[in-house]
């Protein structure tokens, strides 16, 4: 298998690991709550109008309201306020984060292979590389997420506000309609696939240089022509 396929299968392996995780809550951020610096609810449960308090130190604290819950779920809502509290997740799905951070990996690629001056016969040029990163990225914000996320509401509806935590919720209604975990294809699409494919293109690279060692690269000078 290649880089990039390993690179896949481990992402989605992570991601199943985590559904299994967190499989038996389903968390909705809500207003922040007086002495809160976030707060959720959980809304498969009977006692979804509990909110879920997230203070401002989250590394051994937890307090919740409006009821107990198993210490199970307990547990959980501790991992979620101390997940959603990392400086990580803000700024890999901040526009830096998701268009600038995953072409790092390019940008190292391309400077190997100027400093080698030499193009391996099995890997696209830096360019070509470049080109199908951003037009992946492209297709995953206006397909994947923007489009997706209109037909989505056209065909669901409006959520309704029979529910009681609606009045916790920026706009009074319920979370009743099903919405694809848009940051998983942000991780899978913008993160792991640019890696992946930049880590299967340096191993090609690797490869051909340990099986070539005297293969004669092309030099180009400044005035555009080649000498050997």
């Amino acid at each position: 298998p290649t880089a990039l396929g390993i690179c896949l299968a481990l992402g989605a392996a992570a991601v199943v690991f985590g559904v299994t995780l967190n499989g038996h809550a389903k968390y909705v951020r809500i207003n922040s709550q007086p002495g809160c610096a976030m707060s959720w609810v959980d809304i498969l449960h009977a006692d979804a109008d509990a909110a879920i308090c997230c203070p401002a130190s989250v590394a051994s604290s937890l307090d919740q309201t409006g009821g107990q819950a198993e210490t199970m779920r307990a547990d959980s809502a501790s991992s979620l306020c101390r997940a959603a509290s990392r400086s990580t997740e803000r700024v890999l799905t901040s526009f830096a984060g998701a268009w600038v951070l995953p072409l790092a990996p390019w940008a190292l690629g391309a400077a190997d292979e100027g400093l080698h001056r030499r193009r391996s016969p099995g890997v696209s040029g830096p360019a070509v590389r470049l080109l199908l990163y951003v037009a992946l990225m492209f297709v995953r914000t206006l397909l994947m997420y923007k489009a997706k996320n209109a037909v989505e509401d056209w065909v669901q509806g409006d959520e309704g506000t029979n529910c009681a935590y609606a009045a916790l919720r920026r706009g009074g209604t319920c979370k009743e309609n099903w919405n694809m975990a848009d940051h998983v294809v942000l991780l899978m699409l913008h993160h792991i696939a640019v890696c992946g494919s930049e880590l299967s293109a340096a191993v090609a690279r690797a490869k051909e240089r340990q099986e070539n060692p005297t293969l004669v690269a092309e030099l180009y000078v400044s005035d555009g022509r080649k000498r050997v």
